[in-house]
């Protein structure tokens, strides 16, 4: 069961958030971002799946990457998304 964790909107920032935010003041893109060059909204949930993949405190340990399952969990992503109203490029 999934469960909604509120934010603490007076909790800190991390330094990529802040630096995010700062740059959106500014009108530019967060340079501490990873995910800063990638093309588009499709490339970028990818990419940060495939990043995620890789949390893994032993990551040597971890076993084969599955990429068709990954894939998988990115265009069921999209599609949730875009049923939830979300518009891509």
């Amino acid at each position: 069961m999934n469960q909604h964790v509120p934010i603490d909107p007076t909790a800190p920032l991390s330094e990529a958030v802040a630096a995010g935010k700062a740059a959106r003041e500014a009108g530019k893109p967060n340079p501490l971002n990873m995910f800063t060059n990638t093309g588009d909204p499709i490339e970028t949930i990818y990419q940060a799946v495939g990043a995620a993949s890789m949390c893994w405190e032993a990551v040597e340990k971890a076993g084969v990457f599955d990429e068709k399952s990954a894939i998988k969990v990115c265009d069921n992503l999209i599609e949730r998304l875009k049923e939830q109203g979300v518009i891509f490029p």
